[in-house]
């Protein structure tokens, strides 16, 4: 993925999926997506900031 390895930032992600929703997109799979994105960067950070 993409966001692992710094290429694309969560918020860009959240953004865009976002400007897809004003584009008529389905609620439900926007939401998804966004805490999807979320939790896995707070899920990241507890990984790299346990190991310090």
């Amino acid at each position: 993925m993409s966001v692992n390895i710094g290429l694309l930032y969560p918020l860009e992600v959240i953004q865009a999926a976002e400007t897809a929703y004003t584009d008529n997109l389905n609620l439900n799979g926007v939401e998804g997506l966004i805490r999807q994105i979320l939790g896995w960067r707070e899920y990241i950070r507890g990984v790299f900031l346990g190991k310090c």
